[in-house]
C-alpha cells in the first residue's frame, strides 16, 4: 500500500471516529422571573441563592475549594480570584487573566465530602448565574460576558450551557448530579465563547453557584 493510500485511510478512520462521538446536550439558561426572584433575593436586595444546600455541605468534616485556570491580578483594591464567583456578593467577580478573550479558561469547584451526619440524598440540578462583572452597569458593559460554557463532572464533559446577555440572575437547569456521602465531586466550567465588552477584553462571571433542593 502506498504512502498516499495510508494517508487517505488514516483520514477516513479519523473522520469516522469523530462522527461517532456523541454531541453534548445544550442547555439554555433562563432569567429568573416572578416568584423565582423572591427565592433569590432578600428584602434588602442581597442575593442568597444556593445557601440551603451549602449549609448541608459546609460542615466541619466537609471542604469546598475554588480554583481557576487564571485570574486577573489585584488592582485598585479589587481582586478577581475564583472565590469571587461563589461569595454571594454582586459587587465582586472572577475574571480570567490570560491574553485574548478567555476561551479555554475555566473555573472549578471541588467538594471534599464526609456527610455521615446527613441522611438525605443531595444533588445539584441547577446553576444560578450572574453573568459578567455586575458591580456597575458601566463595568458590565466594559468587560466580556460568557456566551457558552462547557460543564465537566469529575473530568467528564456533560453539557454546554448557553447564557443570556443580562445582568439579571439566570438559571441553567441541568441533569441531577448526585452529591456523594464520602469522596470528591469536581465541577468545572470552561469558557467556550464570549460576548465582547466595549472596553476590556477580559471575561467575568459575578456568581456561578450550583444549587439543589434540600429540606431542613
Amino acid at each position: 500500500m502506498t504512502s498516499l493510500n495510508l494517508f487517505l485511510l488514516a483520514i477516513f478512520f479519523q473522520s469516522t471516529l469523530a462522527g461517532n462521538q456523541p454531541s453534548l446536550p445544550i442547555i439554555k439558561a433562563t432569567v429568573f422571573t416572578g416568584a423565582e426572584q423572591d427565592t433569590a433575593f432578600g428584602d434588602d436586595g442581597d442575593w442568597f441563592g444556593g445557601c440551603d444546600i451549602y449549609e448541608a455541605l459546609f460542615e466541619p468534616e466537609c471542604k469546598f475549594l475554588s480554583r481557576a485556570s487564571s485570574h486577573l491580578p489585584e488592582a485598585g483594591g479589587n481582586s478577581y480570584e475564583p472565590e469571587k464567583a461563589n461569595d454571594f456578593d454582586l459587587t465582586s467577580a472572577w475574571v480570567e487573566g490570560v491574553s485574548g478573550h478567555g476561551a479555554g479558561e475555566y473555573i472549578e469547584y471541588e467538594f471534599v465530602l464526609n456527610r455521615e451526619t446527613i441522611d438525605q440524598n443531595l444533588f445539584f440540578d441547577e446553576l444560578h448565574i450572574f453573568n459578567g462583572y455586575r458591580k456597575t452597569r458601566a463595568l458590565w458593559n466594559a468587560n466580556n460576558r460568557v456566551k457558552t460554557l462547557k460543564m465537566f463532572v469529575n473530568g467528564k464533559p456533560t453539557c454546554k450551557i448557553v447564557l443570556q446577555d443580562t445582568q439579571t440572575c439566570q438559571v441553567a437547569r441541568i441533569s441531577p448530579i448526585p452529591i456523594p456521602i464520602k469522596g470528591r465531586l469536581v465541577l468545572r466550567f470552561e469558557i467556550l465563547s464570549v460576548i465582547r465588552g466595549n472596553k476590556y477584553n477580559d471575561t467575568a462571571i459575578t456568581e456561578l453557584v450550583p444549587y439543589g433542593p434540600w429540606s431542613h
